[in-house]
């Protein structure tokens, strides 16, 4: 039985070209390789788990923001902290339980966030300075 080829509806078109023919702008033509964008959101990680860890077991957003805001120099919004802070719980680095509702939030309970063990690994991990050995494994060290 002969296969029969169904005609296609939309021309074929360049990888690199989007539906309209016009160049696409990817991460790579901007500059950005994924390199970079797992670099910042490391360190925007890093810079949340450190803030969890220097306040304390259980702390809340707005402190989190506080202290961000106090040691970058600007105010970070608290959507962005919010999802930061959540996909660093589905990655198991924090931990996150609801204190008690209080009058003045409106009976509203807070969110309070806890850093968990890995977290604290990973921050230790990302604090700690690299040498001959982690430049070997990363492979920029060259023995002559």
């Amino acid at each position: 039985m002969a296969m029969r080829v169904m005609p296609s509806f939309f021309p074929a078109r360049a990888p690199d070209k989007d539906w309209w023919g016009r160049a696409k702008a990817s991460q790579a033509a901007k500059g950005i390789g994924v390199g970079a964008v797992a670099l910042i959101i490391g360190t925007i990680d890093n810079a949340v788990l450190a803030a969890v860890r220097d306040l304390g077991p259980e702390v809340t957003t707005i402190a989190i923001r506080d202290h961000l805001a106090a040691s970058e120099g600007r105010e970070r919004p608290i959507g962005d902290l919010y999802a930061d802070l959540d996909r660093m719980e589905q990655e198991g680095l924090v931990v996150f339980s609801q204190g008690d509702p209080t009058a003045e939030r409106g009976y509203r309970p807070t969110s309070l966030w806890s850093i968990t063990s890995v977290g604290l690994w990973r921050l230790a991990e990302a604090e700690r300075p690299a040498g001959p050995a982690t430049e070997a494994a990363s492979g920029l060290y060259r023995a002559e």
